[in-house]
C-alpha cells in the first residue's frame, strides 16, 4: 500500500490521525533508546489501556513555537535551498501503521528531497546528550531514528537533524 499524505486541519485532527501509529517520534522506543517512552509504554499506549497526555509539555511547546525559527536560519545558512515549512501533513503507512510528521521539508542545492527535524535544546542538555568529548556534535540516537523514518514516510533522499541550543542566543 502506498503512504498517505494526509493534510492537517488542526491539533485535534492531527492527533486522532497518529493515535493509532507508531509515530516517528516514539519509534526509538522500539529500540530501547527513547529516554520518555518505553516499548511497553507505546503498546499500552497504542492498545489503549493508557491514554496519552493530550497538554502539551513545556519543551513541547518550545519546540514548537521555535520551528518557525529553525526554518528561518536554515533559509539563512542554506540560502540554495528551498525551505518548507510547515509541512504540514501526516504521512502514514497504514499497513504497517507508522506514520510521520516532517518539522521541515527541503529541498538542497540540487534539488533533492530531504526532511529536517528540528529540536531546540537548553545548552546544558546540548553539552550533555549531544557534544561528544572531541567537540563534535552527534544527536541522540531516538532522534536520528525519528528523521531517519521521517524520510522514508515522505520519500526524502536525505535526512538531517538541526538542533537549535537556546540560551542567551539562537545557535543552529
Amino acid at each position: 500500500m502506498p503512504i498517505e499524505k494526509i493534510s492537517i486541519t488542526d491539533r485535534e485532527q492531527w492527533l486522532a490521525l497518529r493515535s493509532n501509529d507508531v509515530t516517528a517520534s516514539v519509534a526509538g522506543a522500539l529500540l530501547g533508546v527513547h529516554p520518555y517512552m518505553t516499548a511497553y509504554g507505546l503498546y499500552l499506549l497504542k492498545k489503549g489501556l493508557i491514554n496519552e497526555d493530550p497538554e502539551e509539555t513545556a519543551p513541547m511547546r518550545r519546540g514548537r513555537l521555535l520551528e518557525p525559527v529553525a526554518a528561518q536560519i536554515l533559509r539563512e545558512e542554506y540560502p540554495d535551498w528551498e525551505i518548507r515549512h510547515p509541512a504540514g501533513f501526516y504521512y502514514r503507512d497504514s499497513e504497517t501503521r507508522i506514520g510521520a510528521t516532517p518539522d521541515i521539508l527541503a529541498f538542497n542545492e540540487r534539488g533533492e528531497p530531504g526532511v529536517v527535524q528540528a529540536k531546540s535544546v537548553e545548552p546544558s542538555i546540548f553539552r550533555r546528550d549531544w557534544k561528544q568529548d572531541d567537540g563534535t556534535v552527534e544527536p541522540p540516537l531516538w532522534i536520528v531514528v525519528q528523521a531517519i523514518i521521517e524520510a522514508h514516510q515522505t520519500g526524502a533522499l536525505w535526512a538531517a537533524v538541526a538542533p537549535m541550543v537556546i540560551g542567551f542566543g539562537v545557535e543552529m
